[in-house]
């Protein structure tokens, strides 16, 4: 009985993440990117740090620790699958639409292989319990967000904006592995730290 009380005090629940991490020099242009963006005179526009900023491939949510090592296995075993590639990282943009800017972004190019890992990845991990994700993957790099409280005249200068600077060439990196994040809400904005850490030795 004392065995089980130690086992299921150890076991909580994280908010956890499958994502690729950022190269130096990315995560440098990515700076310069949003201070860049920061000095056009955006209003209501809530930016990431670009630290924060990495290529999701599927969003876990709220998991208990004793899902680590299965979701780990499966992230292994596809892992295994591919071999490494490059993506670019430019041009500019806006979700759900440019004429309605609610998430800014850089975008991705990439072999299919970037998205044929990202399905893998939903199907391995459905084979243990996860739903698989509803939403087709689109490739991008969240620079920033506007705020439910901006005007219309702040989103009509937000879009004209974004149109005058587009295209944004922040370069090339290699993907050469895959991460599993713990992401912590904190006040000051999301903290994200790696579990696992998984190479494309296809």
């Amino acid at each position: 009985m004392v065995n089980n009380h130690r086992v299921h005090e150890v076991i909580m629940e994280i908010r956890a993440f499958i994502a690729i991490k950022l190269s130096e020099d990315i995560y440098e242009g990515l700076g310069k990117a949003i201070d860049d963006l920061k000095g056009t005179g955006m209003q209501n526009v809530r930016w990431a740090s670009p630290r924060s900023i990495h290529i999701t491939l599927n969003f876990l949510g709220n998991i208990h620790t004793d899902k680590i090592d299965p979701i780990s296995q499966q992230l292994q075993d596809t892992a295994s699958h591919f071999s490494p590639f490059d993506i670019n990282v430019t041009g500019l943009g806006a979700f759900p639409k440019m004429d309605n800017p609610r998430v800014l972004w850089i975008g991705i190019q990439a072999p299919g292989t970037l998205s044929l890992m990202q399905k893998e990845i939903d199907s391995a991990l459905n084979h243990i319990g996860f739903e698989k994700e509803e939403r087709g993957f689109t490739p991008h790099l969240t620079l920033g967000r506007v705020s439910k409280s901006a005007t219309r005249n702040d989103v009509r200068t937000i879009t004209e904006k974004i149109s005058h600077l587009n295209p944004i060439d922040i370069g090339k990196m290699p993907v050469d592995q895959i991460h599993l994040y713990r992401s912590n809400l904190l006040p000051e904005g999301p903290q994200h730290s790696i579990l696992a850490s998984f190479p494309l030795i296809g």
